[in-house]
C-alpha cells in the first residue's frame, strides 16, 4: 500500500500540468536574458538585473558566468546604495562557480553506492537491507574559459560524504573529477570530449575506482528539440578484489527538448561490460533509458524548481553466475528507479542559498532472487552557490 501511494505521488510530480508553472529557458533564451541583463545595468536599473540573473541562477546555475555577472550587480547595487562612483571588477579570464551543501535524511535500504557517469554502483549483493538515517556533505567546484573563439574548456572536481547511524557499506566518501572541451563548429552543431575519474572508499575499506571517457556530437539548429549521440567508455576496480574489475563500451544517444510545460530529456544507452577477469557471469550486456523533466514552479514557493526522473535499467550475463544459484542460470537484472528534486530560493546574502527536497525509489527485479532489492530514501537540505 505504501509502494502504491509513492507511485501515485511520483506520477504527480512527474506530471507536466502544473499550476503557474514557468518553462525552463532555452540556451538561445538565457543569452537573451542575458543581453537583457547587460543593458539594465548600463541603464543602472541593477535590481532589475539581479531579479533576472537570480532566475537563470534557479532555473540553470550551471550557465556560464551568471554566478560573476550576479556578483558584480549586487557589488553595483551596494555601491549606489552607498552613494559610491559604480565600479565593476575587469571580467576575469576564467568564470568559476563553487557550491557546498549538506542534507539529512534516511531509507529502508542505504546499501545502495552513489550515482556516477554510468548509473549507480552495485555492490554488497548479500548484505542484508540497511534501514536508517545520516548526514550527507558535498561540494564542487567548475571552472570554464575558452581557447581560441570557438573551443571551451571546462573542469570540475567534486565530493561526497555520507555518515549513518549504519556504517559499513551505508558511509563512504566518494571523490570525483576531470574535465571536457566542448567545440562548435561552423554550422552550430558542437562536439565534445570528456575525461572524468572517480573513487569511493566505503566505512568497512573496501574501495572503488573507474576512469570515465565520453565523447559527444551535438545537434544545436533546431530551436525546440537537440538530438545528441556519442560513445561512452568506462573501466572499473575495486582494490584487493576483482569481482568486479571491468570495462563497458557502449553508445548514447540523447533528445533535449524545450517546451512550454519545461525541458525534457530523453537518453538511451546501450553497450556491453566486459569481464577483465573470471568474474561470475562474466560479461554483461547492458541497456538503459532516462526520461527527466525539469521546470519552475511557483505552485508552493515562488521560483521554485522541480526535477523529476525515471529510468529503466536492464543487465544480462552471458555465462552462469554460480552453480549454488538456480543451477547455475545466467543472471537478468531489470532496475526501475523514480526520484524527483525541488529547489526553492532562500536568500541571496553571501551567496545563493537553495532549500532541497529529495525523493529517490529503487526496485530491482532478478530471475535470481539474491539479488533483488527496494529501496526508498528522502533528504532534505541546504545549498549554495556562491
Amino acid at each position: 500500500m505504501q509502494v502504491r501511494k509513492l507511485l501515485i505521488f511520483l506520477s504527480i510530480l512527474l506530471s507536466p500540468l502544473w499550476l503557474q508553472a514557468e518553462s525552463i529557458p532555452d540556451p538561445e533564451e538565457i543569452n537573451t536574458l542575458l543581453n537583457d541583463t547587460q543593458q539594465l545595468i548600463n541603464a543602472q536599473h541593477y535590481q532589475a538585473a539581479a531579479d533576472i540573473l537570480e532566475r537563470i541562477l534557479m532555473l540553470a546555475p550551471e550557465t556560464e558566468g551568471v554566478v560573476i555577472a550576479y556578483q558584480q550587480v549586487l557589488q553595483l547595487m551596494q555601491q549606489q546604495q552607498t552613494g559610491a562612483q559604480p565600479m565593476l571588477a575587469p571580467a576575469p579570464t576564467w568564470n568559476v562557480q563553487r557550491i557546498l551543501g549538506a542534507k539529512i535524511g534516511g531509507g529502508n535500504n542505504l546499501n545502495r553506492g552513489p550515482k556516477y557517469q554510468q548509473g549507480i554502483l552495485e555492490l554488497a549483493k548479500n548484505q542484508q537491507p540497511q534501514a536508517g538515517y545520516g548526514l550527507e556533505t558535498y561540494g564542487n567546484v567548475q571552472a570554464n574559459t575558452l581557447i581560441g573563439k570557438a573551443t571551451r574548456l571546462n573542469l570540475h572536481a567534486q565530493f561526497q560524504q555520507r555518515s549513518t547511524n549504519r556504517h559499513n557499506f551505508t558511509d563512504y566518501i566518494d571523490l570525483n573529477g576531470g574535465f571536457n572541451l566542448q567545440h562548435a563548429l561552423n554550422n552550430q552543431d558542437e562536439m565534445g570530449l570528456a575525461l572524468y575519474g572517480n573513487f569511493i572508499r566505503y566505512d568497512n575499506g573496501s574501495q572503488f575506482y573507474a576512469i570515465d571517457v565520453q565523447s559527444r556530437y551535438r545537434w544545436r539548429r533546431n530551436n525546440i528539440c537537440q538530438p545528441q549521440i556519442g560513445v561512452d567508455l568506462q573501466w572499473q576496480h575495486q582494490l584487493n578484489n576483482n569481482v568486479f574489475d571491468q570495462l563497458y563500451s557502449g553508445l548514447h544517444t540523447s533528445l533535449h527538448c524545450q517546451f512550454s510545460t519545461g525541458v525534457y530529456s530523453l537518453e538511451l544507452g546501450t553497450g556491453n561490460a566486459w569481464a577483465l577477469h573470471d568474474n561470475p557471469g562474466g560479461n554483461q550486456a547492458r541497456l538503459n533509458t532516462q526520461l527527466n523533466h525539469n521546470i519552475q514552479n511557483s505552485w508552493i514557493i515562488e521560483h521554485a524548481n522541480l526535477n523529476s526522473y525515471l529510468r529503466f535499467d536492464y543487465q544480462r550475463d552471458k555465462t552462469g553466475y554460480s552453480p549454488l544459484l538456480n543451477n547455475n542460470a545466467i543472471r537478468s537484472l531489470y532496475r526501475i528507479n523514480i526520484g524527483a528534486q525541488y529547489r526553492w530560493p532562500i536568500s541571496q546574502h553571501y551567496g545563493y542559498w537553495s532549500g532541497i527536497l529529495s525523493i529517490n525509489w529503487q526496485r530491482q527485479y532478478s530471475n535470481i532472487q539474491l539479488f533483488e532489492f527496494n529501496s526508498l530514501e528522502s533528504w532534505i537540505g541546504v545549498e549554495v552557490i556562491w
